[in-house]
């Protein structure tokens, strides 16, 4: 673009040139407003930062308003900033907060959020793989863990007497059995003698559903001793008609240091003698 005798402003403010039909230019190192009524209120425009042969086009506002200059803190009203292709800094003051809503909640201008109850459902737990229990089995209070079944089995109680629980340990082993008191025990052999006893019960030479014997002289006995009783086939009866009985041996009332009761029951009812074989810890 050719310029054709632009206005020149010299060093002592006056004109060197002009012509009314040519851009009025001015150079940035000699036009300086000053205020009115204080001459030492003054602006100077710069323009060393606009880049080599560009022309930068200022577009004014119809509205009267306060220049906002960077880095001079100033408050906007009525600006919209595109979020999307502006980077902010700083941190929102938290009037300026709003309201979450969903898993995590607020109540609106402020930081604190909170997990809204029963949110954290398992879909949004960490995932675990087969055979997992959450629970904790370090000592103390802390984080919850993922525990093994064995772990499991470590934190968890042996049976009483009185409450239910694990099995204990048997140490092995095919003869020993498991007493109510949670010990296992290795019956004494023997017929009869030790922990292993022999006795007859009577129906009785009339059919009938029950009979019953008290066992007596087995100091071996205690109110927590398992006894398992049979009953074999007496000779020569057919084992089938036995089954056909269906005769059913029960214990009962065990006295420390005494014996017990034998009782037989048989719903197609029985008669005649019965030997019983009973083995206790």
């Amino acid at each position: 673009m050719a310029v054709r005798n632009p206005l020149v402003i010299g060093a002592n403010g006056k004109p060197q040139q002009i012509q009314t039909s040519d851009t009025l230019r001015l150079l940035d190192s000699v036009l300086v407003l000053q205020n009115t009524a204080d001459p030492t209120r003054q602006v100077q425009f710069q323009l060393n930062t606009i880049t080599t042969g560009t022309t930068v086009t200022l577009a004014v506002p119809s509205a009267s308003g306060t220049i906002v200059l960077n880095g001079i803190a100033a408050t906007l009203t009525n600006k919209t900033i595109p979020f999307a292709s502006n980077t902010f800094t700083g941190t929102l003051p938290a009037a300026q907060v709003g309201t979450f809503t969903g898993d995590v909640t607020s109540a609106g201008s402020t930081y604190a959020l909170t997990i809204s109850t029963n949110a954290v459902d398992n879909t949004k737990l960490a995932t675990v793989t087969t055979d997992t229990i959450k629970g904790r089995i370090t000592a103390g209070i802390g984080n919850v863990e993922d525990l093994t079944m064995a772990q499991v089995t470590s934190m968890l109680d042996t049976f009483t007497n009185i409450t239910q629980g694990l099995v204990p340990a048997s140490g092995g082993g095919t003869t020993k059995f498991l007493r109510a008191d949670g010990t296992w025990v290795v019956p004494s052999s023997g017929s009869p003698g030790g922990n292993a006893v022999s006795v007859a019960v009577d129906f009785g030479s009339s059919f009938t559903d029950k009979a019953s014997t008290v066992v007596v002289g087995q100091s071996w006995v205690t109110s927590s001793s398992v006894i398992v009783a049979t009953v074999p086939s007496p000779p020569g009866v057919d084992p089938d008609e036995l089954y056909l009985l269906n005769i059913r041996p029960v214990i009962s009332d065990l006295i420390d240091g005494v014996g017990f009761t034998v009782t037989l029951y048989s719903e197609a009812e029985a008669k005649g003698i019965y030997n019983v074989n009973c083995m206790g810890v």
